[in-house]
């Protein structure tokens, strides 16, 4: 049990802390003495001279720290460093006391000078005592009695044993991480006042003697209970949220899912959004069965057992549908838990790490247990759960913590432990890395790393884990002393790691001696296993990872690189590795993009469109995160697909595709009529990410793009937006339609130029139908014959593409030629095989070890060609053939398409015939024919590949599907014996070195790696080339070009210009592989350095002899040189920065003189200089000093990161290099031109005052466009002029491309009521997402003076916002970007005009007469047309003026662009209530003559699937439903997701459908396909409206305008919305589909029609029955039910309608509570007021016998539970009866004397007389009464409907109205 000690009162708790960020600080007041820690720093940047310790009392304020010790302890010994006595000392006002250093603001209660040493960095501890009369002393050790609180904490992974187990046993260490921000950092206690509580700490901006800013809210998971003992149906669940005790908290912006263990994904997901704590701090989901249920689920089993998951999110709802993957961003607090379960580990990963499973149910028998809060309040703390009696909304009592609440999750994480990542290229450095998954401080006990080596199979050395753990952060690194960081557990022996193909496994329930050296191969207790390099470890693979090929990280037999875990966390995955990545030892892995590829797009037929990925022939690769966009030729998407853990097929393929396709796609979609994948042009991008990042409308980026495809049916279509992209320096793909619709498809092929996409014969799910390229490489490798020992088992046949892999052989021919006559005696032709990853490919036998991919038959009877070999020996020949089509037995031999050819034959039996034909002038490869070796023909050469030369062979052992054995050659084949040395490939130069082999990288047919280039000071090294993904050397030839490469030096460096065909490197040995492109200009690249860099000497600045600075004077017929493009701010990591220079089309202008300084706007002075010197301009007249990777090759190549990102300057100087040396100060003096720019908020004035006085600095903004932008001059060639720039596309060395955005002005409220506080001017850009308005003015016009400016407004740095709008307004104007305050407004009311012009605020200053020039926009406007006529004339001549009309509505209104968008035009401009930053609200009036249609029946929830979902209108036979729209809106935020334009006309029954286009009958308007369903589930609306499309763009807001009918609905009772229900159906209760309130398909049918509209009484819950009369409840299945008020007046109820209606709703609300069945008033029928005593009489009817049963429960718990009714304000008993309620009559008389019968009789008949009388004068008064309205008004009725026959009253006696009620109905009936 858990309380709060002190509870303070609520506003003086409350009151100093601020939920601003999120719950600042203390939630709970602690115990009247508790001081604890509350927040301390102890790195901050610098000398630590900002370092602080802060304790608070709980916001008591004022309160005494005698007798309290603080101590500090040092993690490294163990020992006291530091002790300050707080007595006399008492917390501030607020509860706080800060102890720090006296440069702290504000200044701390106990100052200790500015020793940076107060707070020791690394791990340590502070300790809050109590004294109780003892000394602390520096140097003391540990103490542990009469702690108050303590923190342990430090900057490293993992935790001080000492500390922590001494004074925080069991608990992690508190991490102060400085990469945590920007800047300094601090741990704070959030939303957790337990003492000694390291969890209670989170990393925040410091806050000394202030709130915490905890950022998130101070909520927690309080308790939940999910399974109820003794029933399967689970009626009491519910989970429990707790504020910690601040009450009436709000909920707003948290979200709570609910997460499924067997798929980690989400189920449900509640939105808190509007809900609040209650007084206590209490908030309940539950079923309807938990009494204080704030949001009630339902009735049953609809909170799963386990191993589940519920977590709390400070997100919003629309982040997590239905089967979201589990996350922890923005996550508050999480439960794990299960009921006697086994663990997930994946749950317990991600949402707890480090902590174990909860368990509701440990032999607790008939008692039902929750799993509450033993304490509070930290979050994500499983320790604080233990078990307790339910209380939902209340505290937990008795909770009591059990060993088997937790659930030991030890042994289910080490069966998560993988090998991670190893690496073993150099003796001495070798390592293994394990990783937990995150998990952390992982036990490993039990667990064994065992080596197995390729050789015999066996163990050769074994690693025991137990009694270590992994650290912080999950990983373990064994490894070599020599190996950084130090490893965890090191190995200090020479041998211990084999530098050769083996394998690493991890066991569990193993020990060391277990596995003595030479240990077999076992599984047992196997957890992982990797199998690495290129042969002889066919027997580690089939024993432990089968069937998968091994991790290609071994060159030859000698050394292995490092193999990284990249893909997948399943174990035995060895395809999720990739070799050769950056080694990262106990570090995250850094991996490449997943190898994935677009294979192939089908586009025609719709119904069997697809879009195939590839793996790129990796089998059963790890699909994870991997998202499919569609994209619309504008760069926004309109479709994407999420693909998440699965895995591609055997052959590296996934499908995506129709439904009905074959074969069967791996992920299904039902396509719309017109197909889900559009016909161009168009888009298809793979990205690795969130599908929730690519939703639709999302812009065109390239931010983790994997693969793209852009394509078009037309040749001359221009996508530059998507290719720009998608495809840089690739063109679209021209698409066949109709080759697609008749079989064929767009498929990736390797062509003459690599990789490209061409139209063939359609494969899904198979290899592409490609033709063999000319230019691919594919050579014979090896070949053998098996001639030792003649059985041709051992034959084979080996093809390797230069090591590039995966490459598809379409269209390759093998063909075998016999030795007598040269004529062919087998052929294998290739079509559908690839070479696999590593670029081998193999023919031969099944016993060929290991197995080939072209199998080979031996046996005679099925190949009686074949008796001894099917490669025949003695002399003969093997050719590799492209395009020869069908070659048949006995063709003679053919050098046509030749690829590739080895003739062999024995010196007694030469082939000199096919010699002649195939290899003519080269040797035969001799056979010898007594060699005892076995041996292939294996090519050696040292350079790859020379195909048709019989010199590249020599004989060496098999090597099938690996690098050929050529460290020792048997025998030379064409003369002596090869050296048995390591071949290999020597450099141009002559240097000699081996690279490692990564997956990118070129595997080698020999044992050598390709060499890395390299070149020493003043060498000339050849020109790097790359091709097929290898890198190779060969010296340049072209001319007219001059490479001169600066490298980072820390002196000047001089270069000297270089001859026309040199290469020369300057100062540095190159390390690394660069392309130098020929150009008719220099290119100089140029790299920072730690001092002044440039192409001249530069150690002082030029002077004069008289020892001043020289300023030469440009000649006044100079060319002009203007900076015309910069980019300073590249997407990633900055490497395509440029800045270039234009000559205004002179061309080939000297640069002579010229440079560039580049300025830092921090600092104010310079950083770097570029020396222009020597260079000229293209012939174009640009040139461009940009990185390496910027296209085309800039003229001056500089670093990556060279130009900052700003605020910062370039200024173009006509001067001297030295004039500016590394800092100096910026100056006009020899000033061109300049650009100052930057990518924030900060300004850079200081530049500006001098550079560029009066002007603002150049935005470059990355919201502009979603890829990379450059600041680009469009609008004038003056210099220094900043005014002239915009943000545009990249387009280095050509002319920019100023497309500068459409902006119109799109609305205008000049004339708001009241102070014109809310007076705006939108602007619009159509379709652009942060369009750039620089170059933008607006300028407001006065009509009564002549037409001259009042008001200019600049533009400049400003952008549109998400949905292209830009709001200028005043103070009270919603969705502004920029606020315009004065007294009384900033627009003139009229006749005024306002225009937008491109150009500077300068050229219209205050009356300025109106001008057309330049002008973008304009609107005129005004009350009457006379006095605007100046303004019209030259504005918008010929047109009229919009008028303003403050009689248009009652509220505001605006001028508002209802055509779009089309400029200057007034007539597309009307009034409209005004929508500031929305779409304008332009809807036309309902027409009176506009057809009756209203919503009939809709089908959401379906059972199984959805993909029958429909929405079903009515209203008269063959009514034209054309203008009405159809609007789906979400219930979580109010906004649409789905529009539809109706047109057509209903049938002749007056039936409209919407649905499924494969649906029966089919639908008039089909909905859009979506896995799914595209109509959303839960709390939704549908609304019919009257109007257009564009009227509800998507996330339009909700709204009643021109609405004709609505349906709010859910499909989940628990889930409500209370804006639809607002908007949509005021006062109207929501509607519940829910299929498992009846057995078969069910819809929400309207059983009223059809003149109620937004009425949701009138739908019931019925079968489904689309384009047919609705099934509605019936007298079949029905009864009478009575409900009897007793102390109510029946005629209150007669006389008021509204009354009576309210009294039917609350009874059907009520039932509704006890069944949840689905029942609304739409069941009552008949339903009347019987009088006598106050009785509801209706009759109950059903759909079906089953619901009628559930209604009739329901009724029957209501009688029985409910004791008082509440209608219209006043409350009613309920009498205990059910459904015979009228009272008993009375006891008839026993007898009467005959006088009394007699009295009777005479009485009787005179009053049978006196009746009859009666009766005559009625009728002769009637005949008087149509002139006589007195008389007629004294016989009417107050309310006619009393009358109405369905509210029918018989009298009966009521005790309590007996006389009034008898003789008021006995007059009226």
């Amino acid at each position: 049990m858990y309380t709060m000690a002190v509870q303070q009162p609520r506003g003086k708790l409350a009151s100093p802390f601020v939920y601003a960020i999120g719950c600042f600080l203390l939630i709970a007041a602690p115990t009247t003495s508790q001081i604890l820690i509350n927040e301390v720093n102890t790195d901050s940047p610098g000398d630590n001279n900002l370092d602080f310790i802060e304790l608070s009392d709980g916001g008591r304020g004022n309160t005494s720290l005698d007798n309290l010790v603080l101590v500090l302890y040092d993690g490294v010994t163990d020992t006291a460093y530091g002790a300050w006595d707080l007595s006399s000392y008492r917390t501030s006002q607020e509860g706080l006391f800060v102890i720090g250093s006296s440069l702290i603001a504000p200044t701390p209660d106990l100052p200790l000078g500015n020793d940076g040493l107060f707070i020791q960095d690394g791990i340590s501890a502070a300790v809050l005592y109590r004294r109780e009369g003892r000394n602390f002393t520096e140097g003391m050790p540990i103490q542990t009695d009469n702690v108050e609180d303590v923190l342990v904490y430090g900057e490293e992974a993992g935790h001080d044993r000492e500390l922590t187990d001494s004074l925080t046993p069991g608990q992690l260490a508190a991490h102060e991480d400085p990469g945590h921000s920007t800047g300094d950092e601090s741990l704070s206690r959030c939303c957790n006042y337990r003492a000694v509580s390291l969890s209670a700490f989170t990393l925040t901006t410091p806050t000394p003697g202030a709130p915490n800013q905890c950022g998130f809210p101070c909520v927690i998971i309080n308790e939940i209970n999910v399974d109820q003992p003794g029933t399967g149906r689970d009626t009491a669940e519910f989970v429990e949220l707790y504020d910690t005790g601040m009450g009436n908290q709000s909920l707003d912006g948290l979200t709570l899912v609910f997460y499924n263990g067997g798929k980690d994904t989400s189920y449900d997901t509640i939105d808190l959004s509007g809900y609040h704590t209650n007084s206590d701090g209490y908030f309940v989901i539950g079923s309807q069965n938990i009494p204080n249920a704030d949001i009630v689920l339902g009735t049953r089993n609809l909170i799963q057992n386990g191993p589940d998951a519920i977590a709390l999110y400070h997100s919003p709802a629309s982040e997590f549908p239905q089967g979201s993957y589990i996350t922890n961003d923005n996550l508050v607090d999480a439960v794990v838990y299960g009921t006697d379960d086994d663990v997930d580990t994946e749950l317990l990963r991600i949402l707890l790490p480090g902590q174990p499973q909860l368990n509701e149910s440990p032999r607790s028998g008939d008692v039902d247990l929750s799993l509450s809060r033993c304490s509070c309040c930290a979050r994500r703390d499983v320790s604080s759960f233990g078990l307790a009696v339910p209380t939902p909304g209340g505290s937990n009592q008795n909770c009591s913590f059990r060993n088997e609440t937790f659930v030991d999750s030890t042994v289910a994480h080490q069966q998560e432990v993988r090998v991670n990542e190893l690496s073993a290229r150099q003796v001495g450095q070798e390592w293994v890395e394990l990783f937990d998954g995150g998990h952390g401080n992982l036990a490993l006990d039990n667990m064994v790393v065992v080596l197995y080596s390729r050789r015999n199979s066996s163990s050769y050395y074994s690693i025991e884990l137990t009694g270590n753990r992994t650290d912080r952060n999950g990983y373990l690194l064994i490894g070599s002393p020599a190996v950084t960081p130090p490893p965890h557990i090191v190995i200090d022996s020479s041998a211990w790691f084999l530098n050769s193909p083996g394998a690493v496994a991890l066991y569990h329930g193993k020990r060391l001696g277990d596995f003595s050296v030479g240990s077999n191969i076992t599984t047992e207790g196997l957890v992982d296993a990797v199998v690495y390099g290129t042969r002889d470890v066919d027997r580690l693979l089939n024993i432990l990872t089968p069937d998968q090929p091994a991790i290609t990280a071994a060159t030859g037999n000698t050394a292995v690189g490092t193999i990284t875990r990249c893909f997948s966390q399943h174990h035995f995955s060895l395809v999720s590795f990739t070799s050769g990545a950056v080694p990262t030892p106990a570090a995250p892995n850094i991996c490449p993009l997943p190898p994935l590829v677009i294979n192939e797009l089908k586009l025609l037929p719709e119904n069997t469109e697809y879009i195939e990925l590839s793996s790129q022939g990796r089998p059963y690769f790890p699909l994870q995160s991997i998202v499919v966009v569609f994209y619309n030729a504008d760069g926004l998407s309109y479709k994407s697909i999420g693909v998440d853990k699965v895995r591609t097929d055997e052959k590296g393929l996934y499908l995506i595709g129709s439904t009905g396709m074959t074969p069967q796609p791996d992920f299904t979609v039902q396509p719309p009529a017109s197909g889900f994948i559009k016909n161009g042009p168009n888009a298809v991008a793979l990205y690795q990410g969130r599908r929730t990042s690519f939703l639709r409308g999302t812009l065109v980026t390239n931010a983790s793009l994997i693969d793209a495809v852009v394509y078009s049916p037309a040749q001359h279509t221009s996508l530059y937006n998507l290719t720009n992209v998608l495809t840089s320096g690739r063109n679209k793909v021209v698409v066949n339609l109709p080759r697609h619709r008749n079989g064929s498809a767009t498929s990736r092929c390797r062509g003459q130029h690599g990789v490209e996409y061409v139209s063939v014969p359609s494969t899904p799910k198979d290899v592409n139908f490609c033709s063999f390229p000319d230019n691919l490489t594919l050579i014979i490798n090896e070949v053998n014959m098996d001639t030792n020992n003649r059985t041709g088992s051992q034959d084979f046949i080996e093809l390797w593409d230069g090591g590039v892999g995966n490459t598809p052989m379409d269209g390759a021919v093998v063909v075998l030629y016999g030795s007598h006559g040269g004529t062919v005696y087998k052929s294998f032709s290739l079509l559908g095989y690839t070479t696999d990853h590593l670029g081998y490919f193999v023919i031969g036998t099944l016993a060929l070890n290991p197995a080939p991919q072209l199998v080979v038959s031996e046996d005679p009877e099925e190949d009686p060609a074949n008796t001894t070999s099917f490669i025949q020996h003695g002399p003969g020949a093997v050719a590799l053939y492209g395009h020869v089509g069908t070659i048949p037995v006995g063709m003679a031999v053919t050098n046509t398409n030749l690829i590739d050819a080895v003739v062999y034959g024995t010196q007694d039996q030469p082939a000199q015939g096919l010699l002649d034909v195939l290899t003519p002038g080269q040797h035969q490869v001799d056979v010898p024919v007594s060699s005892t070796d076995v041996f292939s023909i294996s090519r050696c050469e040292e350079s790859c590949c020379a195909r048709l030369n019989s010199t590249s062979f020599s004989f060496a052992s098999p090597t099938p599907t690996g690098a050929n054995n050529c460290t020792a050659t048997i025998s030379s084949p064409t003369g002596p014996p090869a050296a048995t040395n390591l071949v290999t490939r020597p450099l141009t130069n002559g240097t000699t070195t081996a690279m490692p082999l990564s997956d990118a990288s070129t595997a080698s047919p020999s044992t050598t790696d390709h060499p890395a280039t390299a070149s020493t000071t003043n060498q000339t090294s050849p020109i790097p080339t790359i091709a097929n993904n290898s890198t190779s050397t060969s010296t340049s030839n072209y001319q007219s070009t001059t490479s001169t490469t600066i490298r980072p030096s820390t002196t000047n460096a001089t270069v000297n210009p270089v001859t026309s065909t040199a290469s020369t490197t300057i100062n540095s040995t190159i390390t690394s592989t660069a392309i130098y492109l020929p150009t008719t200009s220099t290119t100089t690249a140029i790299h920072s350095t730690t001092t002044n860099l440039s192409t001249t000497p530069s150690a002082a600045p030029a002077t004069t002899n008289a020892g001043t600075i020289a300023w030469p004077t440009l000649s006044p017929n100079a060319p002009k040189i203007v900076i015309n493009e910069l980019n300073a701010d590249s997407p990633r990591a900055d490497v395509q920065e440029f800045l270039e220079l234009f000559d205004l089309g002179a061309g080939s202008s000297s640069l002579d003189g010229y440079c560039l300084v580049f300025y830092n706007g921090a600092s104010g002075v310079s950083y770097e200089t570029v020396n222009l010197t020597g260079h000229r301009t293209s012939q174009q007249g640009y040139f461009t000093v940009g990185s390496s990777r910027v296209s085309p090759t800039p003229d001056i190549i500089i670093n990556f990161n060279f130009i900052q990102n700003g605020p910062d300057a370039v200024g173009l100087y006509f001067a001297p290099v030295s004039n500016f040396p590394t800092g100096s100060a910026p100056t006009t003096q020899g000033l061109v031109d300049v650009v100052v720019y930057g990518n924030g908020e900060a300004d850079a004035r200081n530049l500006l005052d001098i550079l560029a006085p009066g002007q603002t600095k150049i935005q470059e903004d990355s919201r502009h466009l979603n890829r990379d932008e450059t600041i680009s001059r469009c609008l004038s060639n003056n210099t220094v002029d900043l005014y002239a720039f915009v943000l545009d596309t990249p387009s280095p060395g050509y002319r920019n491309n100023c497309t500068l955005p459409n902006v119109v002005i799109n609305e205008i409220n000049a004339d708001e009521q009241g102070l014109d506080r809310a007076e705006f001017v939108e602007l619009y850009s159509p379709g652009k997402s942060y369009a750039s308005l620089d170059g933008i003015v607006l300028v407001l016009y006065n009509g009564d003076s002549g037409g001259t400016s009042y008001n200019t407004i600049d533009l400049r740095n400003q952008r549109t916002d998400e949905n292209g709008y830009f709001v200028i307004g005043g103070p009270d104007v919603p969705n502004r970007d920029m606020t315009i305050i004065q007294h009384v407004g900033f627009i003139q009311n009229g006749p005024d005009a306002m225009a937008l012009y491109r150009g500077y605020a300068s050229h219209f200053p205050y009356r300025t007469p109106v001008m057309a020039e330049n002008i973008i926009d304009a609107v005129v406007y005004g009350r009457t047309d006379e006095p605007g006529d100046h303004l019209l004339e030259v504005l918008l001549p010929g047109q009229h003026l919009v008028q303003e009309d403050q009689s248009f509505q009652d509220g505001d209104e605006s001028i508002s662009r209802c055509r779009c968008c089309a400029p200057l035009s007034a007539a597309s401009f009307r009034l409209t209530i005004p929508t500031p930053g929305e779409p304008n609200d332009c809807v036309s009036p309902i027409p009176s003559d506009l057809p009756t249609l209203v919503i009939n029946e809709i089908n959401v929830d379906m059972k199984n699937k959805d993909d029958a979902e429909f929405v079903e209108l009515r209203g008269d036979a063959n009514s034209n439903v054309s203008g009405m729209l159809l609007v789906f809106f979400s219930g979580t935020d109010g906004r649409s997701y789905l529009t539809l334009e109706l047109e057509g006309t209903t049938d002749p029954d007056g039936y409209f459908l919407i649905g499924h286009p494969n649906r029966t009958p089919l639908p008039d308007v089909s909905l859009p396909s979506r896995q799914g369903g595209i109509i959303k589930e839960l709390a939704n609306g549908i609304g019919l409206y009257y109007g257009s499309k564009t009227h509800f763009p998507m996330r339009t807001n909700v709204t009643d305008r021109n609405l004709l009918d609505a349906v709010v609905y859910t499909t989940n009772r628990g889930v409500t919305s209370q804006r639809l229900l607002d908007t949509l159906t005021p006062g109207q209760d929501i509607l519940v589909e829910e299929y498992s309130y009846l057995d078969n398909d069910d819809s929400l049918s309207r059983c009223q029609c059809c003149a109620t509209t937004r009425e949701s009484s009138m739908y019931v819950l019925s079968p489904s029955s689309p384009g047919k009369v609705n099934i509605c409840p019936s007298k079949l299945y029905s009864t009478t039910i009575q409900v009897k008020l007793g102390n109510a007046n029946c005629t209150v109820f007669k006389r008021n309608l509204t009354l009576f209606e309210e009294l039917k709703r609350v009874v059907a609300s009520e039932v509704e509570t006890r069944c949840q069945c689905g029942f609304t008033v739409a069941y009552m029928a008949d339903a009347e007021v019987i009088c006598g005593s106050t009785i509801l009489n209706a009759t109950l009817q059903a759909v079906t016998a089953e619901q009628l049963d559930l209604f009739r429960q329901g009724y029957e718990k209501f009688v029985d539970k409910t004791e008082y009714l509440t209608v219209g304000g006043q409350t009613y008993s309920v009498e205990p009866c059910a459904y015979n309620c009228l009272p008993v009559t009375r006891r008839k008389p026993q007898g009467l004397t005959p006088g009394v019968k007699a009295a009777i009789g005479i009485c009787c008949s005179l009053a049978a007389i006196v009746l009859l009388l009666g009766v005559i004068y009625v009728w002769n008064r009637r005949g008087k009464g149509k002139s006589n309205p007195e008389w007629r008004e004294s016989w009417s009725l107050s309310n006619p409907a009393e009358l109405a026959p369905a509210y029918s009253i018989a009298s009966f006696d009521n005790p309590l109205y007996d006389d009034e009620s008898s003789v008021k109905n006995s007059g009226f009936l």
